[in-house]
This record gives structure tokens, C-alpha cells and sequence, in this order.
């Protein structure tokens, strides 16, 4: 009996269904085949790496320009990094990602990287919100705001080496754009664009430190 094969009645679904004879992951590949189990089960638990290139390669095989961000930090535990999606993806993934990353270099051709940060939204939302005198962010504010990053977005011109936000350094330009966008849709007709810009100036404030230097010692007492 030790060396006796059981064969049970079952196969397919309804062989996963039943307790008493489903073996859950530990079939073998040969089993599977023997039992019509076949994409039904993963053959293993796979890495987060080897789940995400497929997923990138179908992607890219679904559409010319494949937006993919992957947003988790530390860099150590992102989803993959863009010189892995621009393989992947031939060169023409648009890639942005929660930490600042360099420039990719695929085929001899540089792709800027992005980083998607909401350092790109929340001011500009805020000041809006503080230009139009409200007290409550609407959805309507909330999709101005998004669509003014969109519209401020570099790939738009069709540049395939384009990154998919402006740099950090452009931020401020960002952010005026934003807040001018979600004043007027917070104000609607009660405020005309000129007193929104006026408005915007106002408010506006620019951090300006001054610089600090130790006292030397021999004035310490």
C-alpha cells in the first residue's frame, strides 16, 4: 500500500471544491496535467518580480504608451525600476515613481523619470481654496487640480524621452496653475480671472530664511 498511486474520482473544479481530496499548491505540474487543473492553479508562488514583468510585457503588447508608476518606497521595495519597464516595454513605457530616481539611459536614447510626489497638488489646492474663500474641497476642486497637472504634463508634446510631470524645480509654476484652476471652479462666476490672479499674488508666500551663524565661543558666557 505504501507505494500505491491513488487516483481520485474527481477532476477540474470540482476536485479544487472538495476538502477531502484538494491538495491545494502541492500538486505537481504532472498532476495538474492529469487532473485538467491547468489555469486553475499558479504551477508556484511567484515573486512580486516575476508577476510584474508579465503584467508589464501584456501591457505593452495592449498599447503604445503604457503609463506605469510604481509608487512604493523605500526604492529598495518598488515594484520594478524603470530601467527594468523600459526594457520591458521596449523604450516606450511612461514611467514616475514615489522616490526620486535618475534618468534612464535605453538604446542610446534618455528618459526622463518622474516623480510623482502630491507636492504637485497640494499647494496649488490649497491657495485655490484660500483665493476662492471657501471652506470645503469639492470634487470639483479636486478634479481641477488633477486635470491641471495633466495639462502641465511634458509627454503631451509626443516626445517619447518626455517625463510625465514637470521637474520638481518647476513646481511653482505648477502650483499657480492649480490654484488659479481650482479657484475658478471653486468661485464659479463670482469671481472674474483677473481678481483670481490678484488673489493668487497675494496669498502667494515664498519660504525666505535667514542665515544663521554660530556665536563663536569667546562671546559665549
Amino acid at each position: 500500500m505504501a507505494n500505491s498511486t491513488f487516483h481520485p474520482p474527481l477532476s477540474g473544479s470540482a476536485l479544487l471544491n472538495d476538502p477531502a481530496l484538494n491538495k491545494g499548491t502541492a500538486f505537481t505540474a504532472a498532476e495538474r496535467e492529469a487532473r485538467s487543473l491547468e489555469g486553475l492553479l499558479p504551477a508556484r508562488i511567484e515573486t512580486i518580480g516575476e508577476q510584474i514583468e508579465p503584467i508589464v510585457r501584456s501591457m505593452a503588447a495592449a498599447t503604445d504608451r503604457p503609463i506605469i508608476l510604481p509608487l512604493s518606497n523605500p526604492t529598495s521595495r518598488a515594484e520594478a525600476t524603470p530601467t527594468e519597464l523600459l526594457s520591458w516595454t521596449e523604450g516606450r513605457a511612461l514611467v514616475a515613481t514615489g522616490s526620486p530616481l535618475d534618468d534612464v539611459v535605453h538604446d542610446g536614447v534618455t528618459h526622463h523619470i518622474s516623480q510623482a510626489n502630491n507636492v504637485y497638488v497640494f499647494p496649488g489646492l490649497g491657495l485655490g481654496a484660500r483665493v476662492a474663500n471657501v471652506s470645503q474641497i469639492t470634487d470639483s476642486m479636486l478634479l481641477a487640480a488633477a486635470t491641471g497637472v495633466a495639462e502641465q504634463s511634458p509627454c503631451r508634446t509626443g516626445e517619447a524621452t518626455a517625463g510625465v510631470l514637470l521637474p520638481l524645480d518647476e513646481v511653482q509654476t505648477v502650483s499657480r496653475r492649480i490654484a488659479f484652476a481650482v479657484a475658478r471652479a471653486a468661485a464659479g462666476d463670482q469671481i472674474d480671472d483677473d481678481e483670481i490672479h490678484r488673489r493668487i499674488d497675494q496669498f502667494w508666500w515664498t519660504a525666505a530664511y535667514v542665515p544663521v551663524h554660530p556665536e563663536p565661543e569667546e562671546n559665549q558666557q
